[in-house]
C-alpha cells in the first residue's frame, strides 16, 4: 500500500509531499472554517441553548454532527471545525448570544489539518508525540492539545485507526518531514 500527501500553495504551507511505501495514509484535510471559542464553564448550557451549538463539557471530549466537529480543549476552550460554507453561520449563531462575555476567534488561516489512518497510524504519530495512543488510553472521540516534537498540535481520534492532527500551517512541512523520516524502515 502506498500513501502520499501533496500540499498545494493555496494551503499556505508551500510545496511538500510525503510518500510512505507501506503503512498508514497521511492526507491533507481540505480547507475548513476553524474557530477558537472561549467561554466561562458556568455559561456552557446557556450558550448551547441560545446558539444551538452543542458544546461538549468534558475536557478531551468531542461532539460531531453532519457539518461540525467541536473539541473541548480546556474547561473554557473549544476548537470548532466546519466546512467553509458554514463558517459565517457559526459566527452569526454566536453573535446571537449576549448573556455573558465570550471570545470567538477565526483561526481558519492559522491551522491546517491532516488525517492519519490505517494500521500503524498510532505508531506513526508516536514518532513525535509522547502520548499513549493505545485504544484504551486514547479512545475514539477523545481529543487533546499536545506536542509533536516541538510543534503544538491538537490530536483527535475519529475511529480505531483514524486520527486527525490540527497544526499551525507554518509547522506543516516540519511535521510532514518528521512523519516521512519516522515512516522509513529501520
Amino acid at each position: 500500500m502506498s500513501s502520499s500527501v501533496a500540499i498545494s500553495p493555496d494551503q499556505g504551507v508551500g510545496e511538500s509531499s510525503l510518500a510512505i511505501d507501506k503503512g498508514p495514509a497521511v492526507e491533507l484535510i481540505g480547507e475548513k472554517s476553524r474557530f477558537n471559542l472561549r467561554l466561562r464553564e458556568k455559561d456552557i448550557a446557556a450558550f448551547s441553548e441560545a446558539t444551538g451549538i452543542a458544546l461538549p463539557a468534558k475536557i478531551g471530549s468531542t461532539h460531531r454532527d453532519d457539518a461540525l466537529l467541536i473539541m473541548c480543549l480546556a474547561p473554557d476552550e473549544w476548537l470548532i471545525i466546519t466546512e467553509p460554507e458554514h463558517g459565517a453561520e457559526i459566527a452569526k449563531k454566536c453573535e446571537a448570544y449576549t448573556s455573558s462575555p465570550f471570545s470567538l476567534v477565526d483561526v481558519s488561516h492559522r491551522n491546517v489539518g491532516f488525517q492519519i489512518s490505517g494500521e500503524g497510524a498510532a505508531h506513526l504519530i508516536n514518532v513525535g508525540c509522547p502520548l499513549d495512543l493505545d485504544l484504551k488510553a486514547f479512545p475514539v472521540g477523545k481529543c487533546t492539545r499536545t506536542i509533536f516534537e516541538r510543534a503544538e498540535i491538537v490530536l483527535s481520534r475519529d475511529a480505531e485507526t483514524v486520527f486527525c492532527v490540527e497544526i499551525w500551517r507554518s509547522f506543516a512541512p516540519y511535521f510532514l518531514s518528521l512523519l516521512s523520516n519516522g515512516a522509513q524502515p529501520q
